[in-house]
């Protein structure tokens, strides 16, 4: 059976289940060029490159498509959900609108249809069976089924989404039953997306920055205090208190961030006097606080100490480390595409199980080891594209022995290879390479990059090695994969690699054996053999606010940038 998945949202992505297996999956960010494309906005147009790009690089005719799985709900039961959500509350700010908004979920989520419709039209899939999947319950299920734990607390958290900010579920014999729904006005990604507005950052995109940010500072100050009063979990709940001050429409809510942080920054004793660095330690310090009470009240509720999870509040690699740490908490994984780019993936992995339900079938968890679901290119057209530039160029004989003698010898090296990554992270085929050993490195990589980075480069390390460069690791391995959470670096490793620890003594791995990609894997374990180091640098290979490169084309406009020193795309080195 094959299922293809779409998201025409945030950060829109489509992807191809075939018998429950993901043969290819794409953001149309990565071909439309546009930094988290949201293909409900008009400026950013309909989502259409990554559907065909998914039907062209398969080899799938439409008629071989059996069912198309949308990452947004039936309006019925989401206008449901709105009223009960109002009225449950009676919030005075929410109630003020409702004679006038009630009809907005209906039109909104027609409109969205329309669109959807449009584009599978292009693509002769207009008239395939569709089957709406909740964008939380779709989060889940990216969650669950890749995180190799039959019994589990699934957990999704993000800004938003269908109405909610969050589930809390579990699957029994293949129906996966909510224990808790977080509503959108309750939601901690809002909550965190505040401050990331108020510190003159952009709410959807610069909340890493925070992460960063929060090392530099102390987080016992005013601003903690009013956090824990603004954002404050509540058993299987959140409660935002921000959201019952500000006159809001019911759906589809377009969080007033602005107005938010002008509420709260009142609510906070002389904020003036306090620096950027300490509030976002403070917010960063309470998201930790309230998100792992959540958590423990989850575990205490399935009864399953093995927690998966899905949605933005997720990115947050520090959060995932405090709740790696929990006791109450034996095993931890977060979907590597765990933004609404997931959605793809995980809408047509819930549809494909409940079809295997009616048959009296189970689709069991699965561990992963990559997720290199995007394209890739044949040294023709890379060669190609090289001759289209006018770039020289020359083919070596061992691309693994040079690039890792370019890391040691301190140049930067763009790596373009094989298949392009799934995600927010680059894991090596379409990542920079750096020689770990210069702190220095980090201020002067990001000014080429035009980046202002708080974080420090995150490292690639030898999975053999792992164990001994991180405390904990071996707890963590699985998400160690995907470059999804922090560990704190072994003391005795911090100063032989001090580009990749940040300030507060972690790192942000992403771990590699040969099975997952063995040239550079084998990279790696060459630059171990001259340099005696098992570790360098791996950053995403773009530009500031620009998507990872995806083409030979993207990859050589940002070669000259003068960005990199060398361009490894393929097996051709340019400018070495």
């Amino acid at each position: 059976m094959k299922i293809l998945g779409f998201y025409d949202g945030h950060n829109s992505a489509a992807a191809l289940i075939e018998d429950g297996k993901v043969k290819f999956a794409v953001e149309e960010e990565r071909l439309s060029r546009i930094k988290y494309h949201d293909g409900r906005k008009f400026e950013h147009g309909l989502p259409y490159r990554c559907v065909g790009e998914v039907l062209r690089r398969t080899g799938t005719k439409p008629e071989e498509i059996d069912i198309v799985a949308l990452g947004f709900e039936p309006t019925r039961t989401l206008l449901k959900r709105v009223m009960k959500d109002i009225f449950k509350e009676r919030e005075i700010n929410w109630l003020l609108p409702l004679p006038i908004g009630w009809p907005v979920p209906i039109l909104y989520q027609r409109y969205r249809l329309s669109n959807v419709r449009r584009v599978l039209r292009k693509y002769n899939l207009h008239k395939k069976r569709l089957v709406r999947v909740n964008h939380h319950v779709a989060h889940a299920a990216s969650a669950y089924y890749n995180g190799n734990k039959k019994e589990a607390t699934i957990i999704t958290l993000d800004g938003k989404g269908d109405e909610l900010a969050g589930l809390v579920m579990v699957v029994e014999n293949g129906e996966f039953k909510t224990l808790s729904a977080v509503s959108m006005y309750d939601s901690p990604g809002h909550f965190y997306s505040t401050v990331t507005e108020g510190l003159g950052f952009r709410h959807n995109r610069h909340e890493g920055k925070i992460t960063g940010l929060a090392g530099y500072g102390n987080w016992n100050n005013d601003a903690y205090k009013a956090f824990k009063e603004i954002l404050k979990a509540t058993n299987l709940n959140f409660r935002y208190s921000l959201s019952r001050k500000i006159f809001q429409l019911p759906y589809p809510l377009i969080a007033p961030f602005k107005k938010y942080w002008q509420v709260m920054k009142k609510e906070i004793n002389d904020v003036d006097k306090l620096s950027r660095e300490q509030i976002a330690a403070a917010v960063q310090k309470q998201l930790e606080d309230s998100v792992t009470s959540f958590v423990k009240a989850a575990v205490n509720k399935t009864g399953f100490s093995d927690v998966v999870t899905a949605g933005g509040v997720f990115a947050n690699v520090k959060l995932n480390h405090h709740i790696l740490e929990m006791k109450e908490v034996d095993s931890f994984f977060v979907y590597p595409a765990m933004g609404d780019g997931g959605i793809a993936v995980g809408a047509a992995l819930y549809c494909y199980g409940q079809e295997l339900l009616k048959k009296g079938k189970v689709l069991k968890p699965f561990e992963i080891d990559r997720v290199y679901y995007g394209p890739e290119y044949t040294e023709e057209e890379i060669g190609k594209a090289l001759e289209r530039h006018k770039l020289k160029y020359r083919q070596s004989d061992d691309i693994e022995q040079e690039v890792a003698q370019l890391i040691k010898d301190k140049k930067v090296v763009g790596r373009f290879d094989g298949r392009l990554e799934y995600g927010p992270r680059a894991l090596g085929n379409r990542s920079i390479l750096v020689t770990p050993v210069d702190k220095s490195i980090n201020d002067s990589l990001n000014k080429r990059l035009q980046r202002t980075e708080f974080m420090p480069f995150a490292p690639v390390t030898l999975e053999e090695d792992a164990s001994a460069t991180y405390k904990d690791y071996n707890e963590g391995s699985y998400p160690a994969r995907f470059m999804t959470i922090t560990f704190n670096v072994s003391k005795g490793v911090r100063e032989r690699i001090p580009a990749v620890v940040h300030i507060d003594g972690t790192a942000r791995p992403q771990t590699i054996n040969r099975k997952q990609n063995d040239s550079y894997y084998k990279i790696l374990k060459i630059f171990k053999d001259i340099s005696g180091l098992s570790s360098f640098v791996n950053t995403s290979f773009n530009m500031h606010e620009e998507p990872i490169v995806c083409t030979p084309d993207d990859a050589i406009r940002s070669f000259k940038t003068d960005c990199i020193d060398v361009l490894a795309i393929g097996n051709y080195l340019v400018g070495a």
